[in-house]
């Protein structure tokens, strides 16, 4: 902290005398006056030794001279008042005038106009180009959303022929491995396979004509499909399937690694 001239250095010096004189008369130490402002101790020692260079700004100091008196029971407010009159000196009077003095300057009659409808002008642009911008991402969207549904629409069609083309397929002609059909249910309403995994195997099932599950099933996993005319079971290891329909007892239904399919029907048709 940078003081003008010596007359601030004294009367500086003379108010943090008054607040040093007020600390020994209660035998407080820096230290502990360092505890109750929290105040660093090297700071409040260059304070007290008149170092003022060794400070901060003055708005600090203003704040360690306020809570020094207020730390020994005084007015540190008025202690403060006192160290900003002095950190403040007046202004000289030659400049006084100079900042009194104001610039005349010529300002057109009509300008507010110009700038109140350029203002306006450009509220209505920025307005239309949001509503273009709007417009075309609307028409956009709906176009790809219409695209959407023919291509879900088109994908629906695909599966459901691939799917009754391959059941139809695997019923007519069955391949080498296919497994005889299994005997009629005893509910003559319905056909049951249950299967029981015995190492992870992929499957597709098909339940009159509709595929209801393909995916890859993990060891120890039992599942139980029904339906009214035709089971179709396709295993990608044969050997890890352990297979029972209706009221047949459990059979493997081929070896290790082996594709092969399965067909539970009912007879009577």
């Amino acid at each position: 902290m940078k003081l003008v001239d010596n007359t601030q250095q004294q009367q500086l010096r003379q108010i943090v005398n008054n607040l040093v004189k007020a600390r020994k008369e209660k035998s407080l130490s820096i230290e502990e006056m360092a505890m109750k402002t929290l105040i660093r101790p090297a700071l409040l020692q260059a304070l007290e030794e008149g170092r003022f260079e060794d400070l901060p700004e003055p708005i600090f100091v203003q704040g360690f001279i306020l809570r020094y008196g207020d730390a020994l029971g005084l007015n540190g407010s008025s202690f403060a008042e006192q160290f900003i009159q002095i950190s403040e000196p007046p202004k000289p009077k030659d400049e006084i005038p100079q900042k009194e003095k104001k610039t005349n300057i010529y300002i057109p009659i009509f300008f507010p106009y110009v700038v109140l409808l350029a203002s306006v002008g450009a509220v209505l642009l920025y307005m239309h180009s949001i509503s273009k911008t709007y417009n075309s991402v609307s028409k956009k969207t709906n176009s790809n959303t219409d695209t959407q549904q023919i291509n879900l629409g088109e994908l629906a069609v695909l599966n459901n022929t691939s799917i009754q083309e391959e059941t139809s397929a695997s019923v007519s002609k069955p391949a080498p491995s296919l497994t005889p059909s299994a005997k009629p249910s005893s509910n003559p309403q319905q056909v049951q396979a249950n299967v029981k995994l015995q190492g992870e195997s992929w499957l597709r099932v098909i339940v009159d004509d509709k595929k209801v599950f393909e995916g890859t099933l993990e060891q120890g996993t039992q599942r139980t499909w029904t339906g009214k005319k035709r089971i179709l079971i396709r295993s990608g290891n044969a050997g890890a399937v352990l297979f029972s329909s209706n009221s047949q007892k459990e059979k493997i239904l081929g070896k290790q690694g082996e594709i092969k399919d399965f067909v539970v029907t009912d007879e009577r048709e």
